[in-house]
């Protein structure tokens, strides 16, 4: 019941909560695999993720919400209609996936080596030990840094409003 109610978002009220809603989980899901994408020892994934968390961080917010909200109209508009709401959101959630990704990826790495040296003691796979004791230990690290993240998208949510000008 709870579960169903959660996934049919009726109890979020409005139109505009649904997508801040889903802005929220899409770049917290993103910026865990980039994070995990930039401490993996291979370089094939660190290097695109350092790429992407460089360039996203490194453009101010409102040139990257022009230019994918300028830059894919057509192709929205075939798919979305005439609203930019779609853009702004895989814009915003482009670059708060970046941020989210270093926030995630210096929390992981606060946590002290010897945590996964006691879970290799213990006989755990290095995949197993990071999902169930580093990973917890470093999103709890870094909470209030998670919190203040959500607050700046919200606030960088207003920028979309350029692009219905």
């Amino acid at each position: 019941m709870i579960l169903q109610r959660m996934t049919s978002y009726s109890w979020i009220r409005s139109e505009t909560e649904k997508q801040r809603y889903s802005l929220l989980c899409r770049s917290t899901l993103f910026g865990l695999i980039l994070a995990l994408m930039g401490i993996s020892p291979s370089r094939w994934l660190r290097v695109p993720a350092r790429l992407y968390t460089d360039l996203f961080r490194g453009l101010p917010s409102i040139l990257t919400i022009l230019l994918i909200g300028q830059g894919l109209a057509r192709f929205s508009y075939q798919l979305f209609g005439p609203t930019p709401y779609p853009l702004g959101i895989f814009a915003l959630s482009l670059i708060a996936s970046a941020y989210m990704g270093e926030i995630f990826r210096s929390g992981i790495q606060s946590v002290e080596q010897g945590q996964m040296e006691a879970c290799r003691a213990l006989g755990m796979s290095y995949g197993r030990a990071m999902r169930l004791v580093i990973i917890p230990q470093g999103i709890r690290r870094v909470l209030p840094a998670i919190v203040n993240q959500f607050i700046a998208i919200i606030k960088d949510s207003s920028l979309v409003y350029l692009l219905g000008l």
